[in-house]
């Protein structure tokens, strides 16, 4: 979506981590952002995947050699389960900035939640013209 929508104007680069374990793919994002302003989404139902939570330490640990633990606080936001799970419980102990991950919407339909569009909305794509035009795409479907 993001690359479908985003104008190259925009300047703020998206990158998605926590779909692979290789380190020599960590190590190159964090060496191209090392002298960037850098922020971080963690999204997660449970917190407990493999792949999410060393993310997720990584990325922490990345921003902590650039940023105080304050200034890390607030350059992290999670999107996960209202109640339940490691990232709910991380994300409290954190004081981490949150949002709420439908528990009843999963994979492909996520990306009209904040799962979808909080990347997008930072990535500078209008998500309020974007959820607009699912809208009608759905009247249009449901009309057929």
């Amino acid at each position: 979506m993001i690359e479908a929508l985003q104008s190259p104007l925009t300047g703020t680069e998206i990158v998605f981590l926590g779909n692979h374990l290789s380190g020599t793919e960590y190590e190159k994002v964090f060496q191209k952002y090392s002298e960037k302003r850098v922020s971080a989404c963690i999204i997660s139902k449970s917190g407990t995947t493999l792949e999410t939570a060393l993310s997720y330490r990584l990325v922490r640990n990345f921003l902590l050699s650039k940023y105080s633990p304050d200034e890390v606080r607030e350059r992290i936001v999670t999107i996960t389960d209202e109640k339940n799970g490691a990232l709910r419980t991380e994300t409290t102990k954190q004081g981490y900035k949150s949002y709420i991950l439908p528990s009843d919407i999963g994979g492909r339909y996520s990306v009209l939640t904040a799962v979808g569009l909080l990347p997008i909305a930072v990535a500078g794509i209008d998500i309020e013209g974007l959820v607009e035009g699912a809208r009608e795409a759905r009247a249009d479907i449901i009309q057929s």
